[in-house]
C-alpha cells in the first residue's frame, strides 16, 4: 500500500489477509466470526459519513448502516435469527439496486457507506462470498462486479473522498452526473490513512473481540 502511488490496497492483498486469518483461527468459525467484526468496526469508522439525501432526522432511512450493524452484530450473539438477518440483506440489495446512487453521482461516497454496511451483513450470512470473485494480481477494485466489494473497499472510498467535477449533460431538470478525481492529495493522504488504520489497528481490535 505505502509502495502504491495511489496508496491502494489491492484486492489481491485484501483476500490474502482475509486467507491467512482462516490459516491462524482455531476454526473456520472463529476466523469467520473475526471477519465479520472487522467489518462490523470497518463500517462504524464510516458512519458519520452516511447522510442521506431529503430525509428528515426521524426518518428511519437515516439509520439504516447503523441498523445493519445492529442487526448482524445480533445474529453473532444469537439474538437475531440468521433467516431474519439473510431476509434483510436481500431487501437491503433491491434498495441499493433501485435508489443507490451510480458512481458518477455527487453523492456516491455518501452511498458506499450503505453498501458498506450491506457486504458486512451479507458476510454473516455468506462466509466466503468474497472468496467467489475473480481476482488476480491487476485486479482493481473498479474491475470488480458492484456486489463483490468488500466492506473495506466501500468504507475506504466514503473515508477517502475525493473531488466531484460535473458533466456538461447536466441540466436542471436531470440528475447530477460527473466524475470523480480520487488522486487528489486529500484524497491520496486519507486513503493512506484509512488503510493504515485498517491494516494496523482494525485487524487487532477484531480479534479481541471474539476471545
Amino acid at each position: 500500500m505505502h509502495q502504491h502511488p495511489d496508496h491502494l490496497l489491492l484486492p489481491i492483498y485484501r483476500r490474502e489477509i482475509y486467507n491467512a486469518l482462516d490459516e491462524v483461527s482455531v476454526s473456520a468459525s472463529a476466523a469467520h466470526l473475526v471477519k465479520v467484526w472487522l467489518g462490523i468496526l470497518t463500517v462504524r469508522r464510516v458512519l458519520s459519513y452516511w447522510q442521506p439525501i431529503d430525509h428528515s432526522e426521524e426518518d428511519e432511512y437515516n439509520y439504516i448502516p447503523q441498523h445493519m450493524l445492529e442487526m448482524t452484530e445480533g445474529m453473532l450473539n444469537g439474538i437475531v435469527p440468521k433467516t431474519t438477518l439473510k431476509e434483510k440483506v436481500e431487501h437491503w440489495f433491491e434498495m441499493s439496486a433501485t435508489t443507490g446512487e451510480l458512481s458518477e453521482s455527487p453523492y456516491y461516497n455518501n452511498w458506499c457507506v450503505f453498501d458498506a454496511g450491506l457486504a458486512t451483513a451479507r458476510l454473516a450470512i455468506e462466509p466466503r462470498f468474497w472468496q467467489t470473485a475473480k481476482i488476480d494480481r491487476d485486479t482493481t477494485d473498479d474491475d470488480l462486479h458492484h456486489q463483490d466489494g468488500d466492506t473495506a473497499r466501500w468504507a475506504c472510498t466514503a473515508y477517502a473522498g475525493g473531488e466531484w467535477t460535473p458533466s456538461q449533460r447536466n441540466n436542471p431538470h436531470r440528475e447530477s452526473y460527473g466524475s470523480w478525481n480520487r488522486n487528489t492529495p486529500e484524497a491520496s493522504g486519507k486513503r493512506k490513512e484509512f488503510w493504515e488504520w485498517w491494516l494496523l489497528q482494525v485487524a487487532s481490535d477484531s480479534w479481541q473481540k471474539v476471545r
